[in-house]
């Protein structure tokens, strides 16, 4: 007789922060899952065999539990009621904005256990109608990545056109309205002053705005020292290669790409948007007002001007990492946070 398994649904499978997240974490915590896996994807992408390869249940298979991957795959709780379950939020108020009114009210309503990537998450689910009691905090677990050899990094930099003693900003992620792939334009704009400094992001840009941010490139005259990379297998190199990594988000609950760029040795700026304050709070980054670009790019310029300020900023995020996002600190959280519905006797 087959055992019901635990469903896991995600809204796809390409390399952004929640499914690569969903990866690492089913892979680490699946010998202590007390159940099969199927595994639904309801848009494929690079990650979808290795995420398809953890399921070992057939899809046909009635789930005993259900584990939603993101706010986007939310709408999964209708087609499966009457069994435990809980979803993962990656996404802050700026994403909730825009879904569906039945998908918010899924996710404010439906869900036993509500996991969310920060308090500043956890604050806009609440603020969407979601039950404190239900909500627990599981902070997205960062593997610490390999070391890229000193020749690859070098060779970036050659690619990019950066001098001997350039600076290279690199901003990494989905090129689109809300991680701020405009204002990262417009941070080249106030350093346009400085001939040394190349730009260069790394992530695939959304149609039709990539056709705005080519357009304000050229407009703006920085057509042979800001580079779109488009999406790399393993962006670890352009993130050491960097001398200074921008986070020029609207609003992200947690953002991964300066954990990343720390556990590489490059430091972080950034709007002080969501997870941002809370990593700036505690020493892992320097902020500035959202929108202020100019003072963003004054603080790319202050790391490049004070080595120890940057060296002290990553620091404080390894540190951070270490006691917060690394894969021996979350498992054992996330185990806990969706132990209601792993185990429905235990529900509450």
């Amino acid at each position: 007789m087959t055992v019901p398994p635990l469903l896991v649904a995600s809204h796809e499978a390409t390399r952004t922060g929640a499914p690569r997240v969903l990866l690492e974490l089913l892979t680490r915590a699946r010998a202590r899952i007390p159940m099969p896996l199927s595994i639904r994807l309801e848009v494929g992408g690079p990650l979808a065999p290795d995420l398809l390869a953890l399921g070992d249940c057939p899809a046909a298979v009635p789930p005993a539990a259900l584990l939603v991957n993101s706010a986007l795959a939310a709408d999964a709780v209708w087609q499966h009621r009457g069994i435990p379950s809980a979803i993962y939020l990656h996404e802050d108020r700026g994403a909730f904005g825009v879904l569906a009114p039945d998908t918010r009210r899924a996710i404010a309503t439906k869900f036993d256990r509500v996991l969310c990537v920060s308090e500043a998450g956890a604050a806009d689910a609440i603020e969407l109608g979601v039950d404190p009691d239900r909500i627990r905090i599981v902070p997205p677990i960062v593997v610490e990545p390999a070391r890229p050899a000193p020749e690859t990094v070098a060779a970036v930099r050659a690619q990019l056109g950066v001098g001997p003693r350039g600076t290279l900003v690199v901003g990494c992620g989905e090129g689109g309205w809300r991680k701020g792939a405009d204002l990262f334009v417009a941070l080249g704009r106030h350093l346009a002053d400085d001939p040394g400094v190349v730009l260069a992001w790394v992530g695939l840009r959304p149609l039709p705005f990539a056709r705005q941010l080519d357009h304000d490139v050229i407009a703006s005259g920085l057509g042979d020292r800001l580079h779109w990379v488009d999406e790399v297998g393993d962006p670890q190199a352009y993130l050491e290669a960097a001398d200074v990594v921008v986070v020029t988000s609207r609003s992200d609950p947690q953002p991964l790409v300066p954990i990343e760029a720390a556990l590489g040795g490059t430091p972080t700026v950034g709007f002080a948007i969501g997870g941002m304050v809370d990593l700036a709070g505690d020493g892992g980054a320097s902020t500035v007002p959202y929108p202020d670009v100019a003072g963003l790019a004054d603080a790319v310029r202050a790391v490049r001007r004070r080595p120890d300020h940057g060296v002290a900023l990553v620091d404080a995020t390894r540190r951070r990492w270490e006691r917060r996002q690394a894969p021996e600190v979350v498992v054992p959280v996330f185990l806990d946070a969706i132990e209601p519905v792993l185990r429905p006797g235990t529900r509450g």
